[in-house]
This record gives C-alpha cells, structure tokens and sequence, in this order.
C-alpha cells in the first residue's frame, strides 16, 4: 500500500521479504498416480521434512537435526535411478547438493518399477538460519536428469540465541556448522621482576 514495512540491513530487511511472500511447505502428498508431479518415466508421491529427534510441529533452528523423505514411483523397468537434492538459500546461492551415491543395495543396480522412498538426513548444527527450497531431481544412469521439481520442499530455520554468545552481529557464510575446536597452554609466562626509575614493577 504505499508503505515501508521493514527498515534496516539489506540482507535481514530480504530475508523478512522472503519470509513474508513465501509459505512453508514442508510435506506434499499426491495419492492419485494418474495426476502426481512426474512424467512417462517417474512420478512423486510424497516428500515430506520434519525433525529427526522432535515432534513435526517444533520449529526448526540451527540444531536440529531434520529428516526428508522422498516417496516416488518408478515406471521404467530394470532403470538405474538416483534422486539427488539441491538445498537452496533465500539470496538463490546452492548451500549444498546430494545423492545417495555411497549407498549400497539399490545404487548401480537395476530398479524394477514400483515405489521407492528415500530418505536423507540433515545433521544439525550446520545450516544457518534463514529460508531454504529444495530442487528435487531424479538422474538415470548417473548421466542425465529425467525430472525435475521446483521448490519441493521449503522451511525455515530458526537462529539459536546460545550460539550468538554476545555476538548481535551478521553471521557470514553459506552453512554455519559447529566444528570442534581446542585449545590448550603450551608455555607460561612466568613473573618478571623490572626496575625503572628506582620503582619495581611487576611484569608479565
């Protein structure tokens, strides 16, 4: 209407934007195979997101562990298929991709047609907080994509406060993991003894 609703840094005032013009969608289910999302060759049945450890209604934040499920029909006998996953920011920059290329018993070998279901794991502790959309693909013969969905899945994650410390500032960075650091004292300082000006002084 004519009106500033969100004043500020660019990158917080377009995440509000982002946030504001983008719904959550993070479970879509079609029954019918006759209507689904797909083509001749696949077709989807559900994909779904939802905390590994929690209950599906608790939000998300920066430490959770998350759980995505991929449910699709595979109509081509004997095909070799891979699902793989794009995990896309709200500035449109790829945070990371995947497939279950080191899974062993279905990849590298025929699938016969039925339904599948795949299922990828999101440890947490490693996306920072913001909006994220998944661009689903499915690939036959590790060589060329055969479907594609836009915007599978889309959610947020919420900041952590106890990982800020007293740090209000802009986290950079494209993933925010939570490596493991250490830190230990390998000399010293021993006490020193200066004289100036006829006064002592103790240094360290």
């Amino acid at each position: 209407q004519g009106q500033i609703v969100s004043q500020g840094q660019p990158a917080q005032v377009v995440s509000n934007y982002l946030q504001a013009s983008s719904s959550k969608l993070t479970e879509q289910v079609w029954n019918d195979r006759a209507t689904p999302p797909g083509n001749d060759k696949v077709r989807l049945r559900r994909v779904c997101l939802r905390p590994e450890t929690a209950e599906p209604s608790d939000p998300v934040t920066m430490r959770t562990p998350i759980k995505m499920e991929f449910q699709f029909w595979n109509l081509l006998p004997e095909a070799h298929l891979i699902l793989n996953f794009q995990l896309i920011n709200e500035q449109g920059t790829v945070a990371f991709a995947s497939n279950p290329t080191d899974q062993s018993g279905w990849h590298g070998h025929p699938s016969p047609r039925g339904l599948f279901c795949s299922r990828c794991y999101i440890p947490g502790d490693l996306l920072k907080a913001g909006q994220y959309r998944v661009l689903l693909s499915v690939i036959k013969d590790d060589s060329y994509v055969i479907y594609q969905h836009e915007d599978a899945l889309v959610f947020e994650v919420q900041d952590s406060v106890e990982l800020r410390r007293g740090w209000h500032g802009q986290m950079v960075g494209i993933v925010r993991p939570l490596l493991k650091w250490t830190t230990e004292l390998i000399e010293s300082h021993p006490q020193i003894d200066c004289q100036r000006g006829g006064a002592r002084l103790r240094c360290y």
